[in-house]
């Protein structure tokens, strides 16, 4: 890698690195104001505790028992592909800092 395209590469870093300050936060956000939709308007979506209740108390109907039954085993294997999409960007990650760390390897050394 040339001088210039290591250079364009570390500004294009930090142009990321500045919009994921907006991104990151938002997304939590996002996140957290799903989580508090769900628990408020369909508790039984998000809340174990009331779909225990509702059991018990005989409120659930069969047909709905039966479609929570098939979509916990979907929601399972959704939630083990987001971990692997979360490991994939940590390899992505990681091949990153090791792009950073050849770019700072061929940089002149300051001898103070």
């Amino acid at each position: 890698m040339t001088a210039p395209d290591g250079e364009r590469f570390i500004a294009k870093r930090r142009s990321l690195l500045k919009a994921w300050r907006y991104v990151g936060p938002l997304l939590l956000v996002s996140i957290a104001g799903l989580a508090a939709y769900l628990y408020l308007n369909t508790p039984l979506m998000i809340d174990p505790f009331a779909v225990i209740a509702a059991v018990e108390a005989g409120a659930i109907g069969d047909s709905t028992l039966q479609l929570m039954a098939v979509f916990v085993p979907l929601l399972f294997l959704a939630v083990c592909f987001l971990l692997v999409v979360l490991v994939v960007l940590m390899y992505a990650a990681f091949a990153n800092e090791k792009k950073y760390l050849a770019i700072l390897d061929r940089l002149p050394r300051r001898r103070d």
